[in-house]
């Protein structure tokens, strides 16, 4: 009996206890949560240019001979009188299609289409790292046989120096808001409870299609070509305790 007791005394303290108020110290924080966006804006230092040779013939072997000649080329200009290096340079694709053509007159349709000859399209990309030289490789590299240059981009080759810039810059534009926002709605910040980054981006990239390039090709004059800037952007997120 004195055992029931003891349990039912028990058993009406914890609920006693559940039941009291929470203490000022475990009430829910007041937070502020905001973001902030840095950006940081630079020359590249790096053209990255997709090009490739493209040559028809009756015969596979003869087109395919045809491509292997002029990308043979292409090469001996890039590493002989460019200097660049292996590294630099990736073949990025290479096919062998076969070009048919096909019957316009309806008594030709039963015949079904022609075998006409094969296309070999072999594609490299090339960093190039002196830009000052890019026009004069452009050049070069129509006049010694490519006539497929798909585009031109620009890159930064170390951007950890300059993310590192744009996160400091997202975290002083958050920490300028919150100061803000505190002032005017009078309250004190607290310590950083969370803080959490958004991935970066660099944007920018200038295309030059091949038709420019054969014209240019063709004129026998000097490639423009403009860099412009990139933009190293940094976002992040941080909550405050506030007061």
């Amino acid at each position: 009996m004195r055992r029931q007791v003891v349990s039912i005394v028990l058993a009406l303290v914890f609920a006693a206890i559940a039941g009291m108020p929470a203490q000022a110290g475990e009430q829910a924080r007041r937070t502020l949560s905001l973001s902030g966006h840095g950006e940081v804006m630079a020359k590249p230092d790096i053209a990255i240019i997709r090009l490739g040779v493209e040559k028809q013939a009756r015969e596979a072997r003869q087109a395919l001979r045809a491509a292997s000649e002029a990308m043979t080329a292409v090469f001996a200009v890039l590493k002989e009188r460019w200097k660049v290096e292996e590294k630099d340079m990736m073949t990025s694709g290479f096919s062998v299609t076969p070009q048919y053509v096909y019957p316009k007159k309806s008594y030709e349709r039963e015949q079904g289409p022609k075998l006409v000859g094969y296309r070999v399209s072999n594609m490299l990309t090339v960093r190039v790292r002196d830009l000052k030289a890019l026009g004069g490789i452009l050049d070069d590299l129509v006049r010694s046989g490519s006539n497929r240059i798909n585009g031109i981009s620009f890159t930064i080759d170390d951007p950890q120096p300059l993310r590192d810039e744009a996160r400091r810059r997202a975290v002083r534009d958050a920490l300028r808001k919150a100061r803000l926002y505190a002032e005017e709605a009078g309250f004190i910040l607290g310590p950083v409870l969370t803080m959490s980054e958004r991935g970066d981006f660099m944007p920018v990239r200038r295309p030059m299609m091949a038709p420019r390039v054969k014209a240019m090709a063709a004129e026998a004059i000097p490639v423009p070509v403009a860099a412009g800037e990139r933009a190293v952007t940094a976002d992040v997120s941080l909550t405050w305790e506030i007061r």
